[in-house]
């Protein structure tokens, strides 16, 4: 089974999540580590099933990209505030640490807090080239 891309977000993520996403995904050209992409991913789809747990109904906003001149993948997922944020499914508590770990790993930023508007807001960095690199250095 192949592993999850960039490109699959809009029909994997988007379309059968259940929330509301205004998605702008930036054509993206191939060529980056598989690392890069999977983080890519799983943060757009960690933060997809944080809207929904932490603010139920609210609409999301994802976007997707490259960062200067190719050199970096990024993504962001926000969402509005919300009146009731009453949690509906169950969670670990381990996601967005996860996240971070992966973004520490491949040389990339991630952040997750209040947006100025008082919605929430998770944005992660991933350096293409550092990653390429580390990953030709890997055991």
């Amino acid at each position: 089974m192949p592993r999850p891309q960039v490109v699959d977000i809009a029909a994997a993520l988007v379309r059968a999540g259940g929330t509301e996403v205004d998605l702008r995904l930036d054509p993206v050209p191939d060529g980056r580590p598989e690392a890069v992409e999977q983080a890519a991913y799983r943060t757009v789809q960690e933060a997809l099933t944080n809207v929904r747990k932490h603010a139920p109904g609210a609409p999301a906003r994802v976007r997707v990209g490259l960062v200067a001149q190719g050199a970096g993948l990024w993504a962001e997922v926000s969402n509005p505030p919300v009146e009731s944020a009453a949690a509906t499914l169950p969670g670990g508590g381990r996601g967005l640490t996860g996240l971070r770990e992966r973004a520490d790993l491949l040389g990339g930023e991630f952040r997750a807090g209040p947006a100025p508007d008082g919605g929430f807001v998770v944005p992660a960095t991933f350096p293409v080239r550092q990653a390429a690199a580390d990953l030709k250095g890997a055991p």
